[in-house]
């Protein structure tokens, strides 16, 4: 484990992830795009070749028809490759985060054990 970074607002996203502003702009900080940049920019920041991060409405606000609460995308960066991956969450804002945890560290094990 080489770090974290708490990237909570879309200002962080861009200053130390890297994201680009036009990908915030068009696919908004609820999106597989900006997923898959976070994951590059922490991968890049921590000097590492596997990263994880989500981003996502956990509420118990700030759903909206298009990004409802417990929308979460997840990068995933590994050696020079980067995917996402949309989950759908149900429950509270300290389950939906919980289950985030979850899904994320065994989508990490499947990129570490595929290769």
């Amino acid at each position: 484990f080489m770090g974290g970074i708490v990237s909570y607002t879309d200002d962080i996203k861009h200053r130390i992830l890297g994201v680009r502003r036009k990908t915030l702009l068009l696919h908004t900080a609820v999106s597989a795009p900006v997923a898959e940049e976070m994951a590059r920019g922490a991968a890049r920041r921590l000097h590492t070749t596997l990263a994880v991060s989500a981003t996502g409405v956990a509420g118990p606000g700030g759903g909206t028809e298009d990004t409802p609460v417990g929308c979460v995308y997840l990068g995933i960066y590994h050696r020079g490759k980067t995917r996402s991956v949309r989950l759908s969450l149900s429950g509270n804002r300290d389950q939906i985060r919980r289950e985030t945890v979850r899904i994320a560290i065994s989508e990490l094990e499947k990129e570490i054990f595929s290769s």
